[in-house]
Protein backbone atom coordinates (compact mmCIF):
# COMPACT_ATOMS: atom_id res chain seq x y z
CA UNK A 1 0.00 0.00 0.00
CA UNK A 2 1.07 3.47 -0.62
CA UNK A 3 2.42 5.81 1.80
CA UNK A 4 -0.03 8.59 0.65
CA UNK A 5 -3.03 5.97 1.11
CA UNK A 6 -1.83 4.74 4.53
CA UNK A 7 -1.95 8.37 5.96
CA UNK A 8 -5.98 8.53 5.25
CA UNK A 9 -6.61 5.34 6.56
CA UNK A 10 -7.86 5.30 10.72
CA UNK A 11 -5.61 3.28 12.72
CA UNK A 12 -6.75 1.44 16.15
CA UNK A 13 -5.12 4.03 17.79
CA UNK A 14 -7.50 6.45 17.23
CA UNK A 15 -10.81 5.15 17.90
CA UNK A 16 -12.59 4.75 21.01
CA UNK A 17 -12.28 0.64 21.70
CA UNK A 18 -14.55 -1.36 23.86
CA UNK A 19 -13.05 -5.06 24.81
CA UNK A 20 -15.67 -7.83 25.88
CA UNK A 21 -13.56 -7.98 28.96
CA UNK A 22 -14.78 -4.21 29.85
CA UNK A 23 -18.28 -5.28 28.59
CA UNK A 24 -18.45 -7.73 31.32
CA UNK A 25 -18.22 -5.02 34.46
CA UNK A 26 -22.34 -4.66 33.07
CA UNK A 27 -23.07 -8.47 33.35
CA UNK A 28 -22.73 -7.74 37.32
CA UNK A 29 -25.88 -5.51 37.46
CA UNK A 30 -28.17 -6.76 34.79
CA UNK A 31 -30.76 -4.73 33.73
CA UNK A 32 -29.34 -1.48 35.14
CA UNK A 33 -27.14 1.41 33.59
CA UNK A 34 -23.65 1.39 34.93
CA UNK A 35 -21.34 4.14 33.69
CA UNK A 36 -17.96 3.61 32.74
CA UNK A 37 -15.01 5.28 30.74
CA UNK A 38 -13.30 4.13 27.56
CA UNK A 39 -9.82 4.59 26.95
CA UNK A 40 -8.11 5.42 23.37
CA UNK A 41 -4.50 5.66 23.20
CA UNK A 42 -3.05 9.16 23.30
CA UNK A 43 -6.89 10.38 23.61
CA UNK A 44 -8.76 11.44 26.61
CA UNK A 45 -11.23 9.06 28.41
CA UNK A 46 -14.59 8.65 26.71
CA UNK A 47 -17.38 8.81 29.19
CA UNK A 48 -20.22 5.26 27.90
CA UNK A 49 -23.31 3.82 30.02
CA UNK A 50 -23.40 0.45 29.37
CA UNK A 51 -26.99 -1.51 30.24
CA UNK A 52 -26.93 -5.28 29.77
CA UNK A 53 -30.03 -7.23 29.05
CA UNK A 54 -29.90 -10.93 29.68
CA UNK A 55 -32.77 -12.17 27.95
CA UNK A 56 -32.21 -10.67 24.42
CA UNK A 57 -28.02 -10.90 25.36
CA UNK A 58 -27.38 -7.64 24.37
CA UNK A 59 -25.62 -4.97 25.45
CA UNK A 60 -26.81 -1.35 24.97
CA UNK A 61 -24.45 1.27 25.14
CA UNK A 62 -25.24 4.90 25.00
CA UNK A 63 -22.01 7.38 24.12
CA UNK A 64 -21.39 10.76 22.30
CA UNK A 65 -19.32 10.85 19.46
CA UNK A 66 -19.20 14.38 17.28
CA UNK A 67 -20.89 16.28 19.61
CA UNK A 68 -24.53 13.73 19.11
CA UNK A 69 -25.76 11.26 21.27
CA UNK A 70 -26.06 7.80 20.19
CA UNK A 71 -27.03 4.63 21.29
CA UNK A 72 -26.37 1.05 19.83
CA UNK A 73 -27.17 -2.48 20.26
CA UNK A 74 -24.10 -4.81 20.96
CA UNK A 75 -25.09 -8.57 20.35
CA UNK A 76 -23.02 -11.59 22.50
CA UNK A 77 -22.73 -14.43 22.02
CA UNK A 78 -22.01 -16.98 24.78
CA UNK A 79 -19.31 -19.79 23.79
CA UNK A 80 -18.94 -23.01 26.08
CA UNK A 81 -15.66 -23.00 27.50
CA UNK A 82 -13.63 -25.36 29.56
CA UNK A 83 -14.64 -26.51 33.27
CA UNK A 84 -18.17 -25.30 32.54
CA UNK A 85 -17.03 -21.64 32.13
CA UNK A 86 -18.20 -19.40 28.90
CA UNK A 87 -16.32 -17.46 26.45
CA UNK A 88 -18.02 -14.40 25.88
CA UNK A 89 -17.29 -12.00 22.38
CA UNK A 90 -19.26 -9.55 20.65
CA UNK A 91 -20.90 -10.34 17.17
CA UNK A 92 -20.26 -7.66 14.49
CA UNK A 93 -22.96 -5.72 13.50
CA UNK A 94 -21.68 -5.67 9.67
CA UNK A 95 -20.04 -8.56 9.33
CA UNK A 96 -21.18 -11.42 11.71
CA UNK A 97 -18.11 -12.08 13.09
CA UNK A 98 -16.76 -12.85 16.59
CA UNK A 99 -14.75 -10.39 17.83
CA UNK A 100 -13.04 -9.27 21.41
CA UNK A 101 -13.19 -5.64 20.58
CA UNK A 102 -14.97 -3.30 18.72
CA UNK A 103 -14.27 -0.12 17.05
CA UNK A 104 -15.39 3.35 16.78
CA UNK A 105 -13.62 5.93 14.56
CA UNK A 106 -14.03 9.60 14.56
CA UNK A 107 -15.45 9.10 10.95
CA UNK A 108 -18.23 6.76 12.08
CA UNK A 109 -21.43 6.49 14.75
CA UNK A 110 -20.98 2.48 14.51
CA UNK A 111 -19.51 0.14 16.42
CA UNK A 112 -17.54 -2.54 14.20
CA UNK A 113 -15.22 -4.90 14.00
CA UNK A 114 -11.32 -3.84 12.87
CA UNK A 115 -11.46 -5.13 9.82
CA UNK A 116 -15.14 -3.62 8.68
CA UNK A 117 -13.38 0.11 9.37
CA UNK A 118 -10.56 -0.87 7.85
CA UNK A 119 -8.26 -0.14 10.60
CA UNK A 120 -4.42 -0.68 10.80
CA UNK A 121 -1.99 -0.31 13.58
Amino acid sequence: MSKELEKHRNTVGNCKVISIKAAKTAFKTPCTPLETTLERNNLPETPVTLYYVPSEKVIIIAYENNDQKWHMDLNIIEKPATFGNYRYFFLCSKCKKMVQKLYLPVTSNIWTCRECHRLVY
